[in-house]
């Protein structure tokens, strides 16, 4: 993009006073002039040093203020240039064709800062006062196919973390599932294990009387059977005291 640097032709001056008189009071000229030499140059950054030397002398000059602002747009300082252009804009003086110029040079300084709905708005303004601009033009036209296709960009980026944030929450839920799944089936797991171990616990005990009963020592075994042979003896000698009573009582022995 282009940037329009202004620069003023004066005209045949009448001299009312000396040529010293008229060099005081137009002194700024002399550092516009330079300026304007070093900026066709290509030496922006000692024009700037010419046009704030102009500005100096003469703060109101519009001439210093424009060139200046294209310098500092030459050397990249679009945030300056804009800020310059602006303030020339506020001046309410300024002729309509000025007035486009700036606002042409003040949407490039803003596109260049990436913004763009700004950048539009002043390529719009300037040509609302020059209609056939064609530079202005395609650079309303340029901005705007950009800023739709950062529009485009912002949607499927939106869009893309939606569908993302939509993956995340499904795969949450479904970790969730699991989760859940697992704690059911190890309560479930620890009641059938509770179950094993009531259902064995009986089992055992009967396992190990066995055992106990198969483990009996012989001396054990042998006092067992004593008392059990002494029980039946008692038991029979009662029975035969009881046979020979019987007898006594009925029986004659003549």
């Amino acid at each position: 993009m282009k940037n329009r640097v202004y620069i003023l032709l004066l005209g045949v001056f009448t001299l009312l006073g000396s040529a010293d008189a008229h060099a005081q009071k137009y002194k700024e000229r002399r550092f516009i002039r330079s300026g304007n030499e070093l900026y066709e140059k290509g030496d922006y950054v000692e024009s700037e040093v010419s046009y704030r030397r102009a500005i100096e002398e003469a703060a109101g000059s519009l001439e210093a203020n424009y060139n200046l602002a294209a310098s500092l747009y030459k050397q990249e300082q679009f945030k300056e240039a804009a800020q310059m252009y602006e303030s020339i804009i506020a001046d309410s003086t300024i002729e309509n064709e000025v007035s486009s110029q700036v606002l042409y040079n003040s949407g490039n300084s803003l596109f260049k800062q990436r913004e763009l709905e700004k950048a539009l708005e002043a390529y719009k303004s300037s040509l609302r006062i020059n209609p056939n601009d064609m530079e202005a033009k395609f650079n309303l036209a340029y901005t705007q196919k950009l800023l739709e296709e950062d529009k485009k960009k912002q949607e499927q980026e939106d869009q893309n973390k939606d569908d993302q944030d939509k993956k995340d929450d499904q795969q949450d839920k479904e970790n969730q599932n699991k989760d859940d799944q697992k704690d059911q089936d190890d309560k479930e797991g620890d009641k059938d294990q509770d179950k094993k171990d009531d259902q064995q616990k009986p089992e055992d005990k009967e396992g190990e009387g066995e055992q106990n009963r198969g483990n009996i020592s012989k001396q054990d075994a042998e006092q067992m059977l004593n008392a059990v042979q002494m029980e039946e003896d008692k038991t029979r000698e009662k029975q035969d005291a009881k046979k020979v009573k019987t007898v006594g009582k009925s029986g004659k022995n003549w």
